[in-house]
């Protein structure tokens, strides 16, 4: 780890939902509210050495996640975030078995989710059946 993969792990994590909540803002409050769902990680809380760095930001990203939800209630938005474990995305799917196997032996169902099923909490946190639901980072993780 070095201090611009430090920086550059911050600014993707951090930064950029910083910058991508404040800029949407004023439009929403004028719309009359809406709501913002950040994509976290089980990283920002299961500490790892080897996701120094990553781990760090996601939890940072998950303290955003809840200070910008009190920030912005009183204006009818709401900001949530979804804390993925593995997904089987092509990457990980491209993973050794070895890789694979460590990730999943740590998983209480067993396995990776699919892309989907983080898809779908993030589509019922932007309905207005989580209308009572903010300053939230839901695990997705299956058990993890």
């Amino acid at each position: 780890m070095d201090l611009e993969r430090w920086r550059r792990f911050f600014r993707t994590n951090v930064e950029a939902a910083f910058l991508a909540t404040w800029s949407v803002k004023d439009d929403m409050i004028a719309a009359g509210g809406g709501s913002i769902v950040n994509i976290s990680s089980r990283a920002g809380v299961h500490a790892r050495a080897e996701t120094l760095g990553y781990g760090a930001s996601k939890a940072a990203l998950d303290h955003l996640t809840r200070e910008a939800a009190l920030a912005l209630v009183s204006h009818g938005i709401r900001v949530n975030a979804v804390s993925p474990g593995l997904v089987l995305t092509d990457p990980a799917r491209a993973m050794t078995p070895e890789w694979q196997e460590a990730m999943t032996a740590e998983i209480p169902m067993g396995r990776g989710a699919e892309p989907s099923e983080i898809a779908g909490v993030v589509r019922f946190l932007l309905s207005d059946e989580a209308s009572y639901i903010t300053g939230e980072v839901i695990a997705v993780a299956g058990g993890n």
